[in-house]
């Protein structure tokens, strides 16, 4: 069975097993590249904001508990480092990737989730990340989270 995210971290913190790293990111690369895209509305910067995201994943891993998922983290920290290195005008741009084949008014309501769900405190937006970003079942999300269904 695979490790969940917060044992790899917890190895990484212990022991700096390369490999424990490389799962994570392998992991929660597509979630840190949609994010960040959306947010820049350029694969060129998002690449960039998402090394950043993980260098400090690896400088600065956060204490994660198995109740609270890292993606809320993740997001969190793609946000606020794409909001850093979009241009001003990034709002303007044509829809990144990331949105294309969806209705036009998606490009212009996604980066409005992105900021309610960083604005929200981190126990609702990590229930959120648990479906969402991890794709988890309501009975899967209540039993990390200690809740009834």
């Amino acid at each position: 069975m695979p490790l969940e995210d917060h044992e790899l971290l917890a190895e990484w913190s212990r022991s700096h097993y390369e490999r424990a790293l490389r799962t994570i990111v392998e992991r929660r690369l597509p979630q840190v590249m949609g994010a960040a895209t959306r947010i820049t509305r350029s694969p060129d910067l998002a690449i960039d904001v998402a090394g950043k995201v993980f260098m400090k994943l690896a400088s600065q891993p956060p204490r994660v508990s198995s109740s609270e998922p890292l993606s809320g983290w993740l997001h969190s920290q793609t946000r606020a480092l794409a909001l850093d290195a979009a241009p001003p005008s990034a709002g303007a741009a044509a829809p990144s990737p990331s949105t294309k084949g969806l209705p036009a008014d998606w490009s212009m309501l996604s980066p409005q989730i992105d900021e309610a769900l960083d604005s929200l405190p981190p126990a609702e937006r990590d229930l959120l990340a648990l479906r969402f970003f991890e794709g988890n079942t309501l009975a899967i999300i209540c039993e990390r989270s200690g809740l009834d269904e």
